[in-house]
């Protein structure tokens, strides 16, 4: 399996089996976390889906500083924050 950092520097380059890989890897880091923080599976659901499109629409904005899912989670608590407003 490839590391995570050339996943993602290849999911940036449009290498749609590597998206789909960091996808599969972290999506249920994502929705764990999420369900863990709201106690609402099917909003938690919800967001961990608009997270990902988010994701994948701001990709090349990623920067391995921090592992992939915490970026992931950051974007889906900021997700969460908007929709509490």
């Amino acid at each position: 399996m490839p590391d995570e950092t050339s996943l993602v520097r290849r999911a940036q380059q449009n290498d749609r089996n590597a998206l789909e890989e960091l996808f599969r890897i972290n999506y249920p880091v994502l929705l764990g976390a999420l369900v863990r923080i709201i106690s609402d599976p099917r909003a938690a659901e919800d967001i961990a889906q608009e997270t990902v499109l988010r994701a994948i629409v701001n990709l090349e904005r990623y920067e391995p500083r921090a592992k992939f899912s915490t970026w992931l989670i950051t974007i889906a608590l900021n997700i969460r924050k908007n929709k509490l407003r």
